[in-house]
C-alpha cells in the first residue's frame, strides 16, 4: 500500500539562491529595494537601509518580520508595522512589480544543485510537493515561474499568512495532510518550525549557515546539497 507523502520545502538557500551582487550588477535584490520603496512610502523613512539590509541577519525570518526589523532598526515602532500588516503587504506588491518592470530582472537567482532532479523523482514517486516559506506568496511565485520551479507544487503556505514560521509551516500541514510529512530547508528556523509541528525535518547546507550550525538543530537528516538524492530518498522511506 503506497503512503500519502508530502514534502514541504523552504526557498531561498534551499531551492535557490541569490546572484551575488558583483555578478548581477545590483546592490539590493529587487525585493529588497521594494522594501524601501514601502518604508518611504508608509513612514517616509530609508535613510541607512542599505546598511541596515546588508548588515542584518535575515534568514530564516518571514518578510513581514524582516519588514518589522527593518523598520524597528530606522525607528519605526513594532506595533506601527503590524496595525498596518495588510497596507505593508499591498504596498510592498506595488513596489516590487513596479521594480520589476523597470528592470526586468532575469539574472538575480540560480537554482540551487540537485533541486530540480530531486523534485522530478518525488514527483515521479507520487509525493505531494508544497512550499513552505517566509516570502510573501506573491514572491514566492514570482521567483518559482521565473525559475520554472512552479510546476512541480501543489499547495503552499506563505509569509503573508503569520509573522511566525512555524504557522506557515503548520497551515502548509493542513493544507497537505498526508499521512507522513516532511519539511526541506536550510536555516534553523526551518528544522525549529518543523520540529514544532511534529514532522521530520531534511536541513541542507546551502544557505548562510553551516554544517555545525544545522547540526546544532538536531534535523533528522543533514545534507551538503540536495544532490544527496538517494540519502534523501532512503531517509523517506522510498
Amino acid at each position: 500500500m503506497r503512503i500519502e507523502m508530502l514534502v514541504l520545502f523552504d526557498i531561498d538557500g534551499t531551492l535557490l539562491r541569490r546572484v551575488p551582487p558583483e555578478e548581477s550588477g545590483r546592490k539590493v535584490s529587487v525585493k529588497e529595494e521594494a522594501f524601501m520603496h514601502t518604508l518611504r512610502r508608509l513612514w517616509s523613512v530609508d535613510e541607512g537601509f542599505y546598511t541596515s539590509v546588508v548588515g542584518s541577519n535575515l534568514e530564516g525570518m518571514t518578510d513581514l518580520t524582516i519588514m518589522e526589523k527593518l523598520a524597528g532598526g530606522l525607528g519605526v515602532a513594532a506595533d506601527q508595522v503590524r496595525s498596518r500588516t495588510e497596507e505593508v503587504k499591498k504596498v510592498l506588491i506595488e513596489e516590487f512589480e513596479k521594480l520589476v518592470k523597470k528592470y526586468a530582472p532575469t539574472n538575480e537567482y540560480v537554482i540551487l544543485p540537485g533541486v530540480r532532479e530531486l523534485l522530478e523523482e518525488l514527483k515521479a514517486r507520487q509525493a505531494k510537493l508544497g512550499l513552505a516559506t517566509g516570502n510573501l506568496e506573491h514572491f514566492a511565485m514570482y521567483k518559482m515561474r521565473l525559475m520554472k520551479l512552479d510546476q512541480y507544487f501543489t499547495l503552499g503556505a506563505f509569509g503573508d499568512h503569520s509573522f511566525e514560521r512555524r504557522e506557515i509551516v503548520k497551515k502548509a500541514l493542513r493544507e497537505g495532510a498526508q499521512e507522513k510529512s516532511f519539511l526541506v530547508g536550510d536555516t534553523p528556523a526551518d528544522i525549529e518550525a518543523g520540529h514544532s509541528c511534529n514532522i521530520g525535518v531534511i536541513a541542507v547546507v546551502t544557505g548562510k549557515h553551516s554544517l555545525q550550525e544545522l547540526e546544532a538543530c538536531s534535523p533528522e537528516l543533514l545534507v551538503k546539497s540536495l544532490t544527496e538524492r538517494d540519502r534523501i530518498l532512503r531517509y523517506l522511506g522510498f
